[in-house]
This record gives C-alpha cells, structure tokens and sequence, in this order.
C-alpha cells in the first residue's frame, strides 16, 4: 500500500508541477493573440516579477513545514508567517511600481497577478500539511485542475472581454474555488483543527528558513534576471519576442529535475554509506543523459524550433535561428547546474551554494546591464550564456571540493 500511495504521489505531482510550469507558456499565447504583442510583453514582465512575489511568499518553508516530524511549530504558525510575508511581497511590489512609474494599466496586471500568486502561496501552506500525513496526490490533482480551469478561465474570459485584466481575474476566482472547495476540505480531513493567526513562532521559522529562502530567491532572480532588466532598455515587443525565445529553458529545466528527482534516494544512500564512488559514478550518468537530451534539444530546435514557434505565435522570429540555439545551450548549463544543486543538497552543503549563485547573479546583472542596450535580444541572450555557464562552473567546483571534504572526514 506504502508503494501504491509514493507511486500516486510521486506521478500527480510530476503532473501538477509539469502543468503549472508550461501554463505561462499558454498564458502567453493567449495573450499574444487577442491582447496583441506589446500586452504579452507587458505580462511576461509582470508574470516574471511575480513569479519572484512567489518565493517571498513562500518563504521556502515547505520544506521546512513537512521536515518539522515533531512539530515544534504548528500549522498556525506556519500559516501566519505565509499571510505575513504575502502581505509584504504584496506591499513591496506596489511601491516597486510606483516608484518606477507603471502606467494604471501596467498596475493593475502586476497586482492581479500578485493576488494570484497570493492564494497559490497560501494554498502551498495547506499542501504542506497535506504531504506531512502521506498525500502528496491530493496536492498534484489539485495543482492539476487549478492548471487545466484556470487556463480555460483565462482563455473564455479574455477571448469574451478582451480585457487582460478580468481574464486574471477570472484565474483568481477559478482558484478561490478550488482552495475552498478541494484544498480546505482535503486539510479537513486530515486535521482537526480551527485556524487561527499566531505571532509568537513567527521570528523563528522567519529565521530558520531565511539561508534557504535566500538561496531560492537568488535562483529565481537568475532564472529571470534578463526579464528584469530588459524592459529598462527595451520596448513591450522586444520583452514579449524574448519571453517567447526563452520559454524552452523552462521545459529544459523540468528535464534536469525529472532526472535527478528519482534518485534523490539512490544519492542519499550512497552519502549514508559513504560510498562516493557510486556517488560520482551516479553523478557522471545523470549528467551525461542531461547532455545526451541537451544536444537532441539543439539539434530540433535548429531545425524546427523557430518554424514552429513562428506558427504558434504568428510571428517572424526568422532572424533568431542563432538566438534561439544559444538560449538552448544556456539553458542546458542551467540544468545542469539545478543538479548539481540537488546533489550538494544531499550531501548538506546549502551555505556556500548561496556564495555560488550571488557571484552568478552578479555575473548576470552586470553583463545584462552591458550588453542588452547594445544587442537588445541578443545582449539578454549572451547574458543568460555566460551566466549559466559561470553557475555550472562554480558547481562542479564546488561539487569537488566538497566530495574532496566527505571523503577525507571518513
């Protein structure tokens, strides 16, 4: 039954996340073509600040929440610490857009998505406590449907108004649904309990989690780093063009994390048994089906990647051959490096992970700064090259020096 309950879990997360993760592309197709290009460029930018909302958010205490087994904090905690750091995203993105002159338009989507990302946040807490008793399924299927209806409430709702921000609306609403009449119930069921706000553990799990949190929000900020700086040099066109170039890095990511997931385990006791052999052994095989999968990428993608992102969004991306096979190969670094992060994890190596991905953010704000106002698309795209191939650097030096370190301390 144990196998039966971590098959189902394991396959209707895959499925939950797999369906959020391609949902911006789908977003932006929608957007595209009834709202026109220079709103889908606006909606990527949004979309991108308030994928960062997101990780504020949340905080990173997912992790946190589901590894507390004797519960020295309880879901209240946990649940006002997530409405807490929700309410000062909320707030910071306000003033971010005041201060840098959004237009009520502009606003108005970045807020809205901000509420949206809101509630998944909130609705993550409740996923936490629903894994914490076996049923991780529970929050793949619900991921799922908020995918497949949202998507579908997005799309009438614009196709019918024209109007960009009552389709996020729409989402918002779709979502409002499903929390309370899915998410809440299946919490329900497994805890009884009333809900109430507490401050007292509130500093605490602030600064339990604050090394992981800012470890996730510098990989978020670099995942997205050319997004926030392009629009300061660029048009709502040109950041809608590269918004369209860039969506294969998000499938390439979810590759890296289909292959390193299954084997946490096999990692994990490789590392118990201190037997780093196997583990570097392990290591060379994941990472060479990563290259293997990275060079099929940039082979279809040379051949048919622009021609059917050219369909797909009607536009003449023909200039952009070139581009697109760049982005390919800084996207496959990237992956590479989010195993290679998976595997220090393993091996409780997170703080000098921190060091590792603020040298990369560095990296990437300065030659995004230089380069975009001289090559616009171009200048993002070598940016997000050189970036990811300094991260994929810093890692597998990393990687070394710490398998260096275990083995000598046998």
């Amino acid at each position: 039954m144990t196998n039966k309950n971590n098959t189902k879990n394991f396959v209707w997360n895959a499925i939950g996340l797999t369906l959020n993760s391609c949902n911006s592309l789908f977003f932006l197709i929608v957007v595209r073509f009834i709202n026109g290009l220079d709103v889908a460029g606006i909606f990527t930018y949004a979309f991108a600040l308030c994928i960062f909302l997101y990780t504020f958010a949340t905080f990173y205490n997912r992790s946190f929440q589901v590894s507390d087994f004797k519960n020295k904090f309880s879901f209240n905690d946990y649940l006002t610490c997530r409405i807490v750091t929700s309410f000062a995203g909320f707030l910071f993105l306000l003033i971010f857009s005041l201060i840098n002159h959004f237009s009520l338009f502009e606003i108005s989507i970045v807020l809205l998505l901000s509420g949206f990302r809101i509630i998944e946040a909130i609705s993550d807490c409740f996923y936490g406590a629903i894994q914490k008793k076996g049923k991780l399924y529970q929050t793949g299927i619900s991921l799922s449907l908020k995918a497949i209806f949202g998507l579908l409430a997005f799309f009438v709702t614009d196709y019918l108004t024209a109007s960009l921000p009552l389709a996020i609306l729409a989402l918002i609403v779709v979502n409002l649904i499903f929390f309370f009449l899915y998410d809440l119930p299946n919490y329900r069921k497994c805890y009884d309990r009333k809900n109430k706000l507490s401050f007292i553990n509130l500093k605490s799990i602030l600064k339990a989690c604050l090394p992981i949190f800012i470890f996730s929000a510098l990989a978020i900020y670099l995942s997205n780093c050319q997004k926030y700086i392009l629009p300061y040099f660029e048009s709502d066109e040109i950041q809608a063009i590269f918004g369209i170039l860039i969506m294969p890095a998000t499938v390439l990511g979810l590759v890296g994390s289909y292959l390193i997931n299954p084997f946490i385990n096999t990692f994990s006791n490789h590392h118990a048994k201190k037997d780093y052999s196997s583990f570097v052994s392990s290591t060379k095989k994941i990472l060479a089906s990563m290259i293997l999968f990275g060079a099929i990428a940039l082979v279809v993608c040379f051949f048919i990647g622009i021609p059917l992102l050219q369909t797909i969004f009607q536009l003449n991306l023909s200039s952009y051959t070139i581009t697109l096979e760049l982005i390919i190969l800084a996207s496959i670094f990237y992956a590479i490096a989010l195993i290679l992060s998976s595997l220090l994890t393993i091996l409780n190596e997170n703080r000098r992970q921190t060091y590792v991905y603020l040298i990369a953010t560095i990296i990437a704000t300065i030659t995004s700064i230089i380069l975009i106002p001289s090559f616009s698309i171009d200048g993002a795209t070598y940016s997000f090259l050189i970036s990811s191939l300094a991260l994929v650097v810093l890692y597998i030096s990393l990687l070394q020096f710490k398998l260096h370190e275990v083995k000598n301390a046998k």
